[in-house]
C-alpha cells in the first residue's frame, strides 16, 4: 500500500480497531478491515453522479449490516448489536467512497463517517480503551485531512494556522468529552454511593430490587436515562414492586408475599380492545411495570413469576421485556387482600408515632378522612429534598417524622404507611415509575430513571386497595405532564425507527436475507454500471489534464527552456520564479480555475492556444532574422 492510500484510509482503519475493542469480536473487525483495505487498494476508479453515489453508499451500508448479522453475537459488557451494526455500516460506506472519483463531500465527509463510527463504539459499557483511542483517532483524522488537502499550499489564507489550531482544540475537547462520558457516569455513581453511606443518610442502594432501603431511589432521580416507552391509553403510577414489612429503614416482602408462582401468559388481548403497551429499553430490566388497574395482561417473554402483592417478574433473559394490557380490574397477577403483615408495627415505632397519628386525624370520621388528613399534613409541613442529614442512631422514618422533616418520596410514602397502620388501616409501600413525558414526534410516552417514585397503597373496607401519594407534587416537575424537548424527542424517535427496522430484519430467515441481498446487489450494480465513467487517465491533472490539454505542452516548453518545475512544487510557486510573465500569468489562471473554480475551461483553453501561437510566431521571426 502506498503512503497516499494509507493516509486516506487511516481514520477508517482506526474505526475498525475501535469496533474490535468495543465488541471483542476480531472476526467481524477482520472482515471489515479486509473490505476497507480492498477498496483502498482498488483506488479511485469510477465517476458516479450524486444519485448513484447514494445507491453505492446504500449497498455498502447493507454489506456492513449483513456482516454484523452473520459474524457478531452480543455478549454482556460489550457493544450492543444495534450500535455495532450502525458502526459497521458507517465504516463500509466510508470504504465504498475510496473507489469513487471525487465523491460528494470529498475526503472530509469520508473522515466524518469514520468519526461517527468511533463515537458510536463509545456506547460500549466498560470500553476501557476508548479513553486513549478517542484522542489518538482525532490526531489521525487531522493528519489525514491535512495530508490530503490539495489547496492548503496553493490557496494560502491569513490566519489559517490559528483557525486550524482553534478548530483542532475545539474538536479535541468535544471528542474527549464524549469519550469520558462513561468515566463521568462511573465517578458520579461512586460519589452517590459514598454519599448514601455517609452519616448524612441511611443505608441506601440504587435501583429496583426485592427490598427498599429508604433513600435508595436518590441516585436514579438525577438520571435522564430512558427505561420504558409507553404507547396507547394514558397510564400513570406503574408498579414495579410492593412491600408489606418495615424493619428499621428498609421495606421487605413478608414470607407469605415472597412466595412466587410461575405462570405462562399466552392468551392474546381481546380483539378490538383498547390497549396500552409498555416496552423496556434495556434487556436488563427484570420485571414488568404495570398499573394497578391492568387486565388481560400479555407479556413477552410469556413466562413470568408473580407474587401475592401483584409484582410480575420475567423468567427469561433474551430480548426486551414487553407487556400489553387493557384498563380494568386485574384478571391475572391479582393483588391479594391485606394480611397481618400490612398492619405490623414494631413496639418502638408504634409508641413513637401513635400520638402523632392521633393528633393529625382529630375530627376524621372515616379511614378515608384520616388518610386525607395525613396527606395534607405531609404535603404542607414536610419538605422535599434529595440531600439531607440523617441521624444514624435513629430509625430514618422516625427521624423524618419527628425530627428532620426533610426527605424524598420513599420517606413520604413510608411515613404515611406507618401512620396509616398506627390508625389500623392496612398499608403497603410501592415503588415504580410515573408516566409524564410525551414524545410528540414518536407518538408515545417516555419514562426515564428520574421518574422513579414511591407511593402508598391502602385498604379501604368495601373499596379495596387505593393508591395514595403524599409527596408534594410541586417539587417533582419531571412527573408533571409535559412534552419532551425537541432534540431529545428527535433522537429517541430515530432510535425507535432504527430498532423497528433491525427487529423486522432480524425476524427474516438467513435464506430470505441472502436472496434479497443478492437480488438487490445485482440490480443496484446494474443501475450504477449504466452511468459509470471508467477512468482512463492518470490521476495527476497537472501532467495530463483532459480539460486543458495545452498545459502539458506549456510545461514541456518551459522545461526545454531550462525552467523546470519540481515534483513537489505548486503551480503558484513555480509561476513566481518564471522569467516569462505571460507564462506565469497563464499558470496562475489555470491554478485558480483548477482549484478555486474561478473562470471556465473554454476561456482558459483559448488563452493557452493564443500563448502557444504567439510563442510559435516569435520563434519563426527569430529564425527569419538569423537567415
Amino acid at each position: 500500500m502506498t503512503p497516499t492510500l494509507l493516509v486516506r484510509c487511516a481514520p477508517t482503519l482506526v474505526g475498525v480497531i475501535a469496533i474490535a475493542l468495543a465488541t471483542g469480536n476480531w472476526l467481524l473487525a477482520g472482515a471489515l478491515g479486509v473490505i476497507v483495505l480492498t477498496m483502498a487498494l482498488v483506488g479511485e476508479q469510477w465517476q458516479l453522479d450524486a444519485g448513484r453515489q447514494f445507491v453505492a453508499g446504500a449497498m455498502g451500508a447493507g454489506a456492513g449490516y449483513v456482516a454484523t448479522s452473520l459474524l457478531y453475537e452480543e455478549r454482556a459488557g460489550y457493544l450492543h448489536e444495534g450500535w455495532t451494526r450502525l458502526a459497521s455500516m458507517l465504516l463500509v460506506v466510508a470504504a465504498v467512497r475510496f473507489v469513487q472519483i471525487q465523491p460528494a463531500g470529498g475526503h472530509p465527509f469520508t473522515v466524518g463517517l469514520a468519526f461517527t463510527a468511533v463515537l458510536v463504539t463509545g456506547e460500549a459499557k466498560g470500553h476501557g480503551a476508548y479513553g486513549w483511542l478517542a484522542p489518538g483517532f482525532l490526531l489521525v483524522c487531522l493528519w489525514s485531512l491535512r495530508a490530503t488537502d490539495t489547496r492548503r499550499l496553493s490557496v494560502p489564507r491569513p490566519g489559517a494556522r490559528s483557525v486550524l489550531v482553534g478548530a483542532s482544540m475545539l474538536a479535541m475537547a468535544s471528542l474527549f468529552s464524549v469519550s469520558t462520558v462513561l468515566a463521568v457516569r462511573s465517578a458520579h455513581a461512586w460519589l452517590m454511593r459514598q454519599a448514601r453511606s455517609s452519616p448524612f443518610n441511611w443505608q441506601q442502594q440504587t435501583g429496583f430490587a426485592d427490598r427498599l432501603y429508604l433513600g435508595s431511589l436518590g441516585g436514579m432521580l438525577e438520571s435522564e436515562t430512558i427505561v420504558l416507552r409507553v404507547r396507547g391509553q394514558p397510564v400513570d403510577y406503574l408498579r414495579g414492586a410492593a412491600f408489606d414489612t418495615y424493619e428499621a429503614g428498609r421495606w421487605l416482602r413478608s414470607e407469605e408475599a415472597e412466595r412466587e408462582v410461575d405462570e405462562t401468559w399466552i392468551d392474546p388481548t381481546p380483539l378490538g380492545a383498547t390497549t396500552t403497551e409498555i416496552k423496556a429499553v434495556s434487556d436488563h430490566v427484570d420485571r414488568f411495570f404495570l398499573p394497578f388497574a391492568g387486565r388481560d395482561i400479555e407479556t413477552v417473554p410469556p413466562s413470568v413469576r408473580i407474587d401475592a402483592l401483584g409484582g410480575v417478574k420475567r423468567t427469561g433473559r433474551a430480548g426486551l421485556p414487553w407487556v400489553r394490557f387493557t384498563t380494568g380490574d386485574r384478571t391475572n397477577a391479582v393483588v391479594a387482600p391485606p394480611s397481618a403483615s400490612d398492619l405490623l408495627l414494631t413496639a418502638r415505632v408504634l409508641h413513637a408515632i401513635s400520638p402523632l397519628a392521633a393528633a393529625w386525624t382529630v375530627g376524621a370520621t372515616s379511614p378515608s378522612e384520616e388518610l386525607d388528613a395525613m396527606e395534607k399534613k405531609l404535603r404542607q409541613e414536610y419538605h422535599y429534598a434529595r440531600a439531607f442529614p440523617r441521624v444514624n442512631s435513629l430509625d430514618p422514618a422516625l427521624d423524618f417524622l419527628l425530627r428532620n422533616k426533610t426527605g424524598h418520596c420513599e420517606y413520604f410514602a413510608t411515613a404515611m404507611a406507618l401512620l396509616a397502620r398506627a390508625r389500623s388501616i392496612p398499608a403497603r409501600v410501592v415503588i415504580g415509575y410515573r408516566v409524564s413525558e410525551w414524545n410528540s414526534l414518536g407518538g408515545y410516552y417516555v419514562v426515564r430513571e428520574k421518574n422513579a417514585h414511591a407511593w402508598v397503597e391502602v385498604w379501604i373496607q368495601g373499596a379495596g386497595w387505593q393508591s395514595r401519594d403524599p409527596t408534594p407534587a410541586a417539587y417533582l416537575p419531571q412527573n408533571q405532564p409535559h412534552q419532551g424537548a425537541f432534540s431529545a424527542s428527535s433522537f429517541d424517535a430515530l432510535g425507535v425507527m432504527y430498532e423497528r427496522v433491525t427487529n423486522w430484519l432480524g425476524h427474516r430467515s438467513l435464506a430470505q436475507t441472502a436472496a434479497t441481498g443478492l437480488v438487490c446487489f445485482l440490480v443496484l450494480a446494474w443501475v450504477i454500471g449504466r452511468g459509470v465513467a471508467r477512468r482512463t487517465v492518470v490521476p495527476d491533472p497537472l501532467q495530463k489534464d483532459t480539460v486543458v490539454p495545452f498545459l502539458a505542452a506549456l510545461l514541456a516548453g518551459l522545461e526545454q527552456a531550462g525552467e523546470c518545475r519540481h515534483a513537489s512544487e505548486t503551480l503558484e510557486h513555480f509561476s513566481m520564479r518564471l522569467s516569462d510573465p505571460a507564462a506565469a500569468a497563464l499558470l496562475q489562471h489555470y491554478a485558480a480555475w483548477r482549484y478555486g473554480n474561478v473562470g471556465d475551461a473554454e476561456t482558459l483553453a483559448g488563452e493557452f492556444e493564443r500563448h502557444m501561437a504567439q510563442g510559435k510566431t516569435n520563434a519563426d521571426r527569430s529564425g527569419t532574422t538569423d537567415t
